[in-house]
């Protein structure tokens, strides 16, 4: 899989495009965040499509330079 590596800000513009975002450092590569219903939310994995939650943003995520785009299947 190729991607390039984004800043916190660079990944927030990928999901104002529709797009999932995620960490290399997140250790499931099945968890996301993305945009449901308006807000910022995290889909952990194991968990059915509808049970995201709301992101609270840590200081960590916003300094992370290791964030990549998922390309969404509709």
């Amino acid at each position: 899989m190729e991607y390039k590596e984004l800043n916190f800000t660079e990944a927030l513009g990928e999901v104002l495009e529709g797009k999932r975002i995620t960490r290399l450092d997140w250790k499931d590569k099945r968890s996301y965040g993305c945009l449901k219903d308006g807000l910022l939310t995290i889909h952990k994995a194991g968990e059915a499509e509808e049970k995201t939650h709301m992101w609270i943003v840590s200081d960590s995520d916003m300094v992370g330079l290791d964030w990549i785009a998922l390309s969404v299947d509709k």
